[in-house]
């Protein structure tokens, strides 16, 4: 909106759009007091850049410059040849193993990444002494996601690394095929021995829950050893029930849970995991 409203003055004149990028400017209505024009990004992965010269009916001028930010993060070092999948190739369990993708900030403004997370956030997982994750103008910056598998699988393991801004997502798709672990070793007596697992033993947790702070939902992983009763219950910071969304029995195997967090104000909770009388504690924030 431009306005020349002042009682000494004697209104707008014109305007000149000196200079568009990335944008598509529409008129949407003009008096010589006021012009009321509409800026519409055309691309939002793009910067968006605005000059216009304003002269009132006495000749004087001002120039309004601005610059709209985009989500200008491209996986991989070049924009024209985007990465847009991590293939950890063939793994086998038991093993911890990480790789990195290249992130490259190919716009104008510093990026602060701090909601990047897993969909299923199960057997790969995102190292978080990265997080946030800060890459300047022009900079590139490398995150590590690392794997450990439990169990032997003859089809692929996939998730999805997922990171937003402004409610636009970039994704990458990640993928491992886990082997069974072999171990070939000789006994005391020369006998060769050959030991095979396609199964890794782990203990009773729970993954930390992202997002974190939450607005509509929070999600995280049961890693459950055994066939268990669990039950899980949100508590406030005074020991209240907020909400018990989870008891019933489950078997061994690990479990990604999601849990609406709509109905329960802003504010500090304790999510209390609770598998066979084992307690597992983790504190979260809705902030919508």
């Amino acid at each position: 909106i431009i306005t020349d409203s002042a009682r000494t003055d004697r209104g707008i004149k014109n305007y000149i759009i000196n200079q568009k990028d990335n944008l598509q400017i529409n008129e949407i209505s003009k008096s010589k007091s006021i012009i009321k024009l509409e800026a519409s990004v055309i691309d939002s992965y793009q910067d968006a850049y605005l000059s216009i010269t304003v002269i009132d009916s006495v000749g004087h001028t001002i120039i309004y410059n601005d610059t709209i930010p985009g989500f200008t993060i491209t996986l991989g070092t070049s924009i024209n040849n985007p990465q847009n999948k991590l293939d950890f190739g063939n793994t086998k369990i038991g093993v911890n193993y990480c790789k990195s993708i290249t992130l490259t900030n190919y716009g104008k403004f510093d990026f602060i990444l701090d909601n990047i997370h897993l969909t299923n956030n199960i057997y790969f997982s995102i190292p978080l002494n990265q997080l946030p994750l800060t890459i300047k103008s022009g900079e590139s910056k490398d995150l590590t996601i690392c794997y450990q598998g439990y169990n032997a699988s003859t089809f692929p393991i996939l998730d999805t690394l997922m990171f937003n801004f402004n409610c636009l997502y970039q994704k990458l798709a990640i993928e491992t095929l886990s082997d069974s672990l072999i171990i070939n070793n000789q006994s005391r007596c020369d006998v060769d021995l050959i030991f095979s697992s396609g199964e890794i033993s782990y203990n009773n947790s729970i993954s930390k829950s992202f997002p974190n702070p939450a607005t509509e939902m929070i999600n995280f992983v049961i890693n459950n050893a055994s066939l268990s009763n669990i039950i899980g219950r949100i508590y406030d910071l005074n020991g209240n029930i907020v909400s018990e969304y989870l008891n019933q029995r489950l078997d061994k195997g690990s479990f990604k849970i999601t849990v609406s967090t709509n109905l329960i104000p802003n504010g500090v909770y304790i999510n209390l995991i609770t598998i066979n009388n084992e307690n597992f504690r983790e504190i979260f924030i809705i902030n919508r």
